[in-house]
């Protein structure tokens, strides 16, 4: 099995996704939740072999030999299993994601001598880490600024609880609760 003969299978099976009127564009065969089938399709087309297979994130997790998922990324599993994690992707922040969960986005994974390679419909060339699929740069993207997001509400002492004044049209001022505060003539 070749890098160009996974693509070709790929942008082909897309292909055919497109012309039944299935998709518009590679993202939609994830966002529509057929990336399971479109994988196994891709798979029917090469043939089944045996150094390719389709995977989900959630085959990745649990502990190192314990021969179970439990949704939890831990990085000496999966620098066991040999898959690379990109620079500045830490195993807290794949799991804040919620890559684990079941069911969340299925890929193709290729044994090649040079390593493991991971394709899906919007990255047929391949890339040398499943956390490199657009699909969990979002996901990932998406977990670090709800982080940052965090730490700001942490350490800037704005209390969760607290719900500021909001202003609509006409000048009324509401609580959170929807009555109007008394206007600054009653008051």
């Amino acid at each position: 099995m070749t890098r160009s003969a996974i693509a070709l299978a790929i942008l082909e099976t897309l292909s055919e996704y497109k012309e039944a009127g299935r998709v518009k564009h590679p993202r939609q065969i994830v966002t529509k939740s057929c990336s399971r089938q479109f994988a196994y399709d891709v798979l029917e087309r090469l043939g089944r072999p045996m150094d390719v297979s389709a995977i989900e994130y959630c085959n990745l997790t649990g502990l190192s030999g314990a021969g179970q998922e439990d949704e939890l990324y831990y990085e000496n599993t999966l620098s066991e299993s040999g898959v690379k994690v990109p620079p500045g992707v830490t195993a807290d922040l794949v799991n804040a994601s919620g890559l684990g969960w079941f069911g969340t986005h299925t890929f193709l994974r290729w044994e090649s001598p040079a390593g493991l390679s991971f394709f899906d419909a919007e990255v047929p060339q391949g890339v040398d880490s499943p956390f490199s699929l657009p699909f969990a740069k979002r996901l990932l993207r998406d977990a670090t600024k709800k982080r940052f997001i965090g730490s700001l509400i942490k350490y800037s002492g704005v209390q969760p609880g607290i719900w500021p004044l909001r202003r609509f049209g006409g000048g009324n001022t509401f609580r959170r609760g929807g009555r109007p505060l008394p206007s600054r003539s009653n008051r």
